[in-house]
């Protein structure tokens, strides 16, 4: 239990949330979240004007899987809570202090296939005010994006190779 409600006047109350994974991934050849083994939680709190980040953690997607992932959050205050799984090996992926999620393939582009099971993320959001709204949630996570993979049969000649994806 990850316990944010420190040196607050508020009373604290215990959240549990309980995420699973969209049911349409067994669906996919390639990404099937075979890999995924951890789960990254970032905490949000409303101030007057954005989000700000309370606390970013990981834990292993077995143990949320049988326990859920509990937090004492501080009663009548309104939080986001941002839910990422994906494979610990993973380096593609950075959540900044704002809670935008980046993308950095880099490292992957001369791995080809061999490591695409490493880039299938999942992800979900939930915003509560404990003490206003039950405090169990099931969070499903899906695909934050499409997930583009590029094959070619051909060794492509030297040089610099850049392909555009807009979304």
């Amino acid at each position: 239990m990850v316990d944010l409600s420190k040196g607050s006047d508020v009373a604290p109350l215990v959240v549990t949330f309980h995420p699973s994974l969209d049911g349409s991934v067994v669906s996919k050849s390639i990404g099937d979240a075979c890999q995924v083994d951890q789960v990254r939680i970032g905490v949000f709190e409303s101030g007057q004007s954005s989000l700000v980040l309370k606390e970013i953690m990981t834990q292993s997607w077995s143990r949320v899987q049988k326990e859920g992932v509990s937090l004492t959050l501080n009663s009548n205050r309104s939080y986001r809570i941002l839910f990422w799984a994906e494979d610990g090996d993973n380096t593609a992926y950075q959540i900044a202090d704002d809670g935008t999620v980046t993308a950095d393939y880099t490292g992957y582009l001369d791995s080809g296939f061999s490591a695409m099971e490493e880039l299938d993320a999942f992800f979900a959001t939930s915003d509560i005010t404990p003490g206003q709204t039950d405090n169990t949630r099931k969070i499903i996570l899906k695909r934050p994006f499409a997930q583009l993979n590029f094959a070619y049969s051909n060794i492509p000649e030297q040089g610099i190779h850049t392909a555009k994806v807009t979304f």
